[in-house]
């Protein structure tokens, strides 16, 4: 992977080549998301009975940065933008899904409700041979940043 937007600091620990540029780009939120008629509490991670559905990189990022007991099964896709469904078709009960709240409001729905576990930054991240360009490149986020800011 040469960049990408969006990754928590939590979810690149063993991935040397990659690193984040400041400033960051948004706050994100890892939840669980649940089916609407289980209960959807942290509880769900400390049963070994559960398996939840996660992309391999969430559930690093979950094992590194959760403070409480984690015993449920998991059961590892590749596409985030999947999990939602997966859980809304009742293909699992329960899934790991790191996010950012506006992302939240939009999945938010009656056949698909989430808790919180945790909140940490999103930075953008480039492969490391792009270092040289870190400074230029954390001047334009923040420059668009405040852009935003001033606009809301």
């Amino acid at each position: 992977m040469d960049g990408d937007v969006g990754y928590m600091k939590v979810v690149l620990g063993g991935y040397n080549n990659l690193f984040t540029v400041e400033p960051p780009v948004v706050v994100g939120v890892y939840t669980i998301l649940c089916r609407p008629e289980l209960i959807c509490t942290p509880a769900v991670l400390a049963d070994k009975e559960k398996t939840i559905i996660a992309t391999s990189v969430s559930k690093h990022g979950l094992l590194q940065s959760y403070k409480g007991t984690i015993k449920s099964q998991f059961y590892t896709v590749n596409d985030l933008s999947l999990i939602p469904d997966f859980v809304r078709l009742g293909r699992f009960n329960y899934a790991i899904y790191p996010t950012t709240e506006k992302e939240l409001q939009r999945i938010s729905t009656d056949d698909l409700h989430y808790v919180r576990l945790f909140e940490a930054n999103l930075y953008h991240v480039l492969h490391n041979k792009y270092r040289f360009m870190a400074a230029e490149i954390s001047h334009a986020l923040q420059q668009a940043l405040n852009e935003r800011a001033e606009k809301q």
